[in-house]
């Protein structure tokens, strides 16, 4: 190695971490498709058979809770990039890699923690306006004349 270049640390890869993230990842994906191919058909035709009112506000409720749920990832990243902070460095001590990475300091380190948590502060403030949004969205169908002219009320 030339005496202007200096020595990158480098993180090694966890097999274990890596193999529990892939049979996570395996099952998640057979979770799902168990669930589209015989729950969810199920669940639509119960959906169909509820009246206009009960369905519209079931589906409001999803709707609200599925955008609600991408704060938890928004938190996670949040919480990765104040550890970076915290630490100074990209992977920071104790973090576990799925393969060998070198280590990053300095401005970079800092740019990537920046850049992580303000990710996880958009995506939070957008999952909330969105779920916001949604409501306004069912409301307006909901009070539309429309669907105050058929039939079913």
């Amino acid at each position: 190695m030339s005496e202007g270049k200096q020595h990158q640390e480098i993180v090694k890869a966890d097999p274990q971490y890596r193999r529990r993230i892939l049979t996570a990842y395996l099952i998640g994906i057979a979770v799902l498709f168990v669930f589209f191919r015989y729950a969810f058909p199920q669940m639509i035709s119960a959906f169909r058979r509820l009246d206009l009112h009960t369905s519209f506000i079931i589906g409001e409720i999803i709707s609200i809770v599925f955008l609600l749920l991408f704060i938890f990832p928004s938190l996670y990243l949040i919480n990765v990039g104040n550890n970076i902070r915290k630490h100074g460095q990209v992977p920071y001590s104790g973090m576990k890699v799925l393969r060998d990475t070198k280590i990053r300091t300095g401005k970079r380190a800092a740019f990537q923690a920046n850049v992580l948590v303000w990710l996880g502060h958009t995506a939070i403030v957008l999952a909330i306006a969105g779920s916001i949004a949604m409501h306004f969205l069912f409301a307006e169908v909901w009070h539309s004349p429309i669907l105050r002219n058929l039939p079913l009320f």
